[in-house]
């Protein structure tokens, strides 16, 4: 993966989850790990439906249905559907046994392959999405720990020494706090 700058980094995470998201102690090299893991997971599942596209293209043309490689151009006209492709059902229901994975939660096999090949082969993940999908991970359960914190400083927990656990400054988790709703109890001491 390409390493991004800090700069792009940092405007992701703020642009996403507010100014003071990036002190939450999210590790850039976390983040980094993480959306290299992301994209070879995806590679690893990208490959394996471009093995059953070109499986199920192969099946149908070796079953003597003919060929599927004008299938956009005949989709964008309008002129095909599941139904209309001869023998789809037969090469669906073989893909189905050989790749029960890419089947799972569709009650039509053959509608499900037809899906498919309408979509073609998928484009790889980008290094911004895998980004962006880390920081989801990474941020999600600092966002949960912002509650954490607010409850415990409902509970009667100084802030200063709830923003040196969240690696901010006092005033900044006040703001952060204060937007998800938490004060501290009347009467009670910051």
């Amino acid at each position: 993966m390409a390493t991004t700058s800090d700069a792009d980094l940092e405007q992701h995470l703020t642009t996403k989850y507010g100014p003071d998201c990036y002190g939450l102690k999210v590790q850039r090299q976390e983040l980094e790990r993480l959306a290299r893991d992301i994209r070879a997971t995806d590679r690893a599942a990208q490959d394996e439906r471009k093995r059953l596209l070109q499986t199920a293209r192969r099946t149908y043309e070796r079953l003597g249905y003919g060929s599927l490689q004008g299938l956009h151009l005949r989709l964008a006209r309008g002129s095909v559907d599941a139904a209309a492709l001869r023998g789809l059902d037969d090469v669906a229901q073989s893909m189905q046994a050989e790749f029960p994975e890419h089947f799972a939660g569709h009650p039509d096999p053959e509608q499900r392959l037809f899906d498919l090949l309408a979509q073609g082969n998928p484009a790889p993940l980008s290094d911004a999405e895998a980004l962006a999908q880390a920081a989801e991970v990474c941020v999600g359960p600092a966002e949960q720990g912002l509650h954490a914190l607010g409850q415990r400083w409902q509970a009667g927990a100084k802030i200063t020494v709830l923003a040196q656990e969240a690696g901010c400054s006092w005033n900044r988790l006040w703001v952060e706090l204060t937007k998800l709703g938490y004060a501290k109890k009347p009467g009670g001491r910051s």
